[in-house]
């Protein structure tokens, strides 16, 4: 995962992962994670980081996280709407809402993704811009001094 933070120093998040109870996937489902121990190294399985240098906005934080084979306890996954109980059964809470409690969980990572989408947009608009403005001013060809010839693209 890639995400604009500071990862790379970060000892817990929380993490949207798939829910596997005995070989069955419950889909998506938030997670409290412990990454690094008290000595601020990473956890086994878990490799965190920072990109580096950027074409822009270095001023943003951009961290990385990769688990491998981690196992998440069963109580460190946030329990509003659904929880696992200590024999392993999967129980889904009724909020009164029905299906409109899943949607309006998906509706926050909807939200993010939206505004993702418009800020590339201001970034897209801010580059076509200059480069109308520069191909409106821009003059290509060359001159032949020693015939008296110009030439010149539109």
């Amino acid at each position: 995962k890639w995400w604009p933070s500071s990862m790379a120093t970060s000892t817990h998040c929380v993490l949207y992962a798939q829910l596997i109870l005995d070989g069955k996937e419950h889909g998506l489902h938030v997670f409290f994670l412990q990454l690094r121990d008290e000595n601020l190294q990473p956890l086994p399985g878990i490799e965190v980081g920072d990109l580096g240098a950027k074409a822009g906005e270095n001023e943003v934080d951009i961290g990385y996280l990769r688990l491998k084979d981690v196992r998440v306890p069963r109580r460190h996954m946030l329990e509003k709407r659904q929880h696992v109980s200590p024999d392993g059964a999967y129980v889904k809470h009724d909020l009164g809402g029905g299906a409109n409690n899943d949607k309006a969980a998906y509706l926050t990572m909807m939200t993010a993704r939206v505004n993702l989408v418009a800020g590339a947009a201001v970034f897209l608009s801010k580059g076509a811009t200059i480069a109308v403005r520069y191909n409106a001013v821009r003059e290509q060809g060359f001159k032949d001094t020693g015939k008296g010839q110009t030439y010149r693209a539109a």
